[in-house]
């Protein structure tokens, strides 16, 4: 039997179990700062985010997202983006801000949007949508519809924290909701939340 091949172990080999759970719980998020927009009331000022590292695995956003964030923690130093360019946030995984949607529409449909606002309208299916998508985030910005809430956030206490979330954003989309409407059963979908927020929730 050949003998194994000696080598000399170095601190990049090792890790602790400090270092572990801080993965676990943090996020790291890589983006650019929004200057042209306020802060939000919290003081968190709005970045265009690119990717993120999350349980030490890197990844890069298919379309970057606009999130208000506290401030930065300093340039991009890890996964591959460019320290001169864009800058990252180490946050809480239950970390629960504003998301900032952009979309072309046609003026008249606006206004009669924000109209039908007034008389108490529900949130279409769209709105619902994103509603329910930017509840996911920082954890889950790959999110979709088919996923269960139970697989998203396996701990009672972290689809109670999903639940505030989709109240806030619903909040910020100008719509009221009764958290007890919105359903986070181990095995109910996010579709199955987007369907109870139209269907529950108003101006």
């Amino acid at each position: 039997m050949p003998k194994k091949a000696t080598f000399q172990l170095s601190q990049r080999h090792r890790t602790s179990l400090g270092k572990i759970v801080h993965q676990t719980n943090t996020v790291v998020v890589f983006g650019k700062l929004i200057d042209d927009l306020p802060p939000t009331p919290q003081g968190h000022r709005f970045a265009q985010v690119f990717g993120h590292k999350t349980n030490g695995v890197c990844t890069k956003l298919q379309s970057p997202v606009m999130f208000a964030l506290p401030d930065p923690d300093g340039r991009a130093d890890d996964c591959g983006w460019d320290p001169d360019e864009f800058v990252r946030w180490e946050v809480s995984t239950s970390f629960a801000g504003t998301q900032m949607h952009v979309q072309t529409a046609a003026l008249s449909s606006a206004l009669f949007a924000s109209a039908a606002g007034v008389t108490g309208a529900h949130p279409t299916t769209s709105q619902a949508a994103n509603i329910v998508l930017a509840s996911c985030l920082p954890e889950h910005p790959n999110a979709t519809l088919n996923d269960t809430v139970g697989g998203l956030f396996p701990l009672a206490n972290q689809r109670t924290i999903f639940a505030s979330r989709v109240v806030g954003h619903t909040k910020d989309a100008g719509f009221k909701i009764d958290p007890g409407k919105i359903p986070v059963g181990e095995s109910d979908t996010l579709g199955a939340v987007v369907a109870a927020v139209v269907a529950n929730a108003a101006s």
